[in-house]
């Protein structure tokens, strides 16, 4: 059955907003003026268009979707174990999820599925929400009967891999505040306080220091040009995400940020981890190694890696191991190559890239560490010079003042 949103008045001409299913537009119509609500706008629920591949940095905007999605994929493990059919447990996580959108997708699930449609096309339609590594994965499910056992690792997979992310945000969150905050108390003494302070001392008609004349320029094109700056920054975002919207913006981009002092060792380490778990949850749940670096190589967020893999991807093809092309591929550290070649040589691929992930996501924690540990010492360094150059070219023409008197 069809999912409309709609937004409406109730007797007491109160806007509310919210979902109500029915066969067509008109008997949702009929439904809400049952409820004695007025309707004022309403529209179908469709498939959503699928999601362009985005930046690293945006992509961590999306953890809270992720972390729902984790929750609500274990719920529904959960629910298949117990022996219920899939159309009743969309039923019952239907009732059970809070957050308006994600509802909204799985009543759409629900419907579809209901129809005759399978569980991995009816997702294949909500891209924001099912990545082709969690459509793939449910496919699996489906054709082998393990549809439980999947949802459950699915439910590991996204669990730790949101939880390595909110590490990696959370030792960043103090840096960043520090930063703000600063610039912001910079650009507040900068536009009220020092024009205040220059504006006596050019009523004095001393000649000033340098620092102070450099202040008072910077102050003075601050409060003319304040809207220039924003529009600046503005255009310096929208030209960086126009850029990294092409493919070789992409590249060069990519590649700059794994070559960055601190922060390309945490990408590289965080790349490696996700593509080593990811790795060994399609194996470990049939899917043939080929067709994982295929899906492997759509979700990775890194033009890099992708080159790597699909390197990979052609050499295995051609006969190759998986070990030999990765080593070679200069991505992957060798510590890497010779464990999936000793995962190879033993049957244990699987075992293997999951001790690898593991690894990596310990090294993730270190390096979070460690970049945090630097990054906020350079913060109150750099905090400290720009306060102490407007205090000292406030306090300059002051000490002269007092001087000449």
């Amino acid at each position: 059955m069809p999912v409309f949103q709609y937004e409406a008045l109730d007797a007491q001409e109160k806007k509310s907003r919210g979902i109500v299913e029915a066969d067509s537009a008109r008997e949702a119509r009929l439904r809400l003026m049952e409820r004695n609500l007025f309707l004022m706008d309403i529209k179908q629920i469709g498939e959503e268009k699928a999601e362009p591949q985005v930046p690293m940095w945006e992509r961590l905007l999306s953890r809270k979707r992720v972390s729902e999605l984790s929750l609500v994929t274990r719920q529904f493990a959960t629910l298949l174990k117990a022996g219920i059919p899939v159309a009743d447990a969309l039923e019952a996580l239907v009732e059970q999820i809070e957050t308006s959108k994600l509802n909204i997708v799985f009543r759409d699930l629900r419907e579809k599925v209901n129809q005759g449609i399978t569980l991995g096309d009816a997702m294949r339609a909500h891209p924001r929400y099912f990545d082709l590594f969690y459509v793939n994965m449910i496919r699996v499910g489906e054709t082998s009967g393990s549809l439980d056992e999947v949802l459950g690792r699915l439910s590991v997979y996204l669990q730790k891999h949101n939880r390595t992310r909110a590490k990696v945000s959370a030792a960043m969150v103090y840096p960043a505040v520090m930063l703000v905050i600063g610039i912001l108390v910079a650009a507040f003494l900068v536009t009220f306080v020092v024009p205040k302070i220059t504006g006596v001392l050019r009523d004095a008609g001393r000649v000033l220091p340098t620092p102070t004349l450099l202040l008072m320029g910077i102050s003075d094109f601050i409060v003319s040009y304040w809207w220039l700056v924003i529009l600046v920054a503005f255009g310096l975002m929208s030209a960086y995400r126009a850029i990294a919207r092409t493919a070789g913006g992409r590249g060069a981009l990519d590649r700059l940020w794994l070559k960055l002092p601190l922060f390309g060792e945490l990408i590289r380490k965080n790349l490696i981890a996700r593509f080593s778990r990811a790795f060994a949850t399609l194996i470990r749940s049939g899917v043939p190694a080929l067709d994982a670096l295929k899906v492997i190589r759509v979700i990775m967020d890194n033009s890099v890696l992708n080159k790597a893999v699909d390197f990979i991807h052609d050499s295995v093809i051609e006969g190759a191991d998986i070990a030999a092309p990765l080593r070679q591929s200069g991505v992957f550290p060798p510590l890497v190559g010779y464990m999936i070649a000793t995962g190879e040589q033993s049957g244990r691929l699987e075992e293997m890239l999951e001790m690898i992930a593991d690894y990596y996501d310990e090294e993730v924690d270190l390096a979070t560490q460690k970049v945090a540990s630097a990054l906020e010492p350079m913060m109150i360094v750099f905090l400290a010079v720009v306060v102490g150059f407007i205090v000292l070219a406030v306090v300059l023409p002051i000490l002269e003042l007092g001087n000449i008197a």
